[in-house]
């Protein structure tokens, strides 16, 4: 029994020095090398960070968050990329992403990208993103585990209703608007398809939330093209 004792605290012992070694050598190096601003190796670094997040779900609950925090607050900035096919490369990566990480951390993924897609055609990127995060963990096999997403109703519809209703909106539906970004041209579709989508799985208090934009549109303005799209959108 002594034998079987003193080998326990030996064993908690080596799992926390593995646990250390991980988080402030290993998980903080290949960070860095995903943080490199190169896009000639974009297709070999960016999916990186799959492997970081699925080694840091192996660390203590506080130490997990602070690296997976760290790590999608440089993904999201991979947006910001002139590269289409960088910002794609960047998309599948963040839905893969999120299915490992789970729903409780949908809201940081969303908080993340908003923080660093703030104007312009940044916004429209985030709009796309975030609709592709919504069809990704609530299709298939993943929706029974992301079934309930009270908490990001607030985000999805700020984000979803700037690209339908706002600035950004208004910009792309002028007629001498032209640009050759996948994510412009499709915002407001992809802007609707997130308000249904994310109807579908929170409850029935969060409704008010959800079209708190759309009673702020409505107090501010009455015009016919408005009033069509929040017909198109209820």
């Amino acid at each position: 029994v002594a034998e079987v004792e003193v080998k326990q605290p030996n064993e908690h012992k080596k799992q926390a020095h593995i646990a250390e070694v991980v988080n402030s050598r290993l998980l903080p190096s290949l960070i860095h090398h995903l943080e490199k601003r190169d896009e000639t190796e974009d297709s070999l670094r960016i999916p990186i960070a799959i492997g970081i997040i699925q080694v840091a779900m192996h660390l203590p609950l506080a130490t997990r968050e602070t690296q997976a925090t760290r790590l999608l607050t440089i993904l999201s900035q991979v947006f910001r990329s002139k590269s289409q096919e960088t910002r794609d490369l960047a998309r599948d990566t963040l839905c893969k992403i999120a299915i490992i990480l789970g729903p409780s951390y949908l809201p940081l993924i969303l908080r993340e990208l908003r923080g660093a897609l703030l104007r312009g055609p940044h916004l429209h990127i985030l709009a796309y993103v975030t609709h592709a995060l919504l069809v990704h963990v609530t299709s298939g096999e993943f929706a029974s585990t992301f079934n309930k997403l009270d908490d990001c109703v607030s985000d999805v519809a700020h984000v979803s209703a700037e690209v339908i209703f706002g600035e950004s909106g208004k910009d792309v539906q002028s007629e001498d608007f032209k640009t050759k970004m996948r994510e412009v041209r499709s915002s407001a579709s992809r802007g609707l398809d997130s308000f249904a989508i994310i109807a579908k799985y929170i409850s029935p208090p969060k409704i008010s939330s959800l079209l708190v934009p759309v009673r702020n549109i409505l107090q501010q303005t009455e015009t016919l093209r408005v009033m069509q799209q929040v017909e198109d959108l209820l």
